[in-house]
């Protein structure tokens, strides 16, 4: 990510039109925000329970 740090909740309630101009800018990239959406949803998960798994090699490896 470059330019202004933006934490995971404020990424996670960007809408469409927010993350488009956020990718556009450069300011951040979709592999950027699934990373910290995996971060987000392993933080939350225990509470939640809603996910299954989150497959943190594949996703990696898929993002190269």
């Amino acid at each position: 990510m470059t330019g202004a740090v933006m934490t995971a909740d404020e990424i996670a309630f960007m809408s469409v039109a927010e993350l488009g101009q956020a990718y556009r800018s450069g300011s951040l990239s979709p592999v950027d925000v699934v990373r910290v959406s995996i971060q987000r949803l392993e933080r939350l998960e225990p509470a939640l329970r809603a996910a299954r798994s989150a497959s943190r090699p594949l996703i990696a490896a898929s993002s190269d």
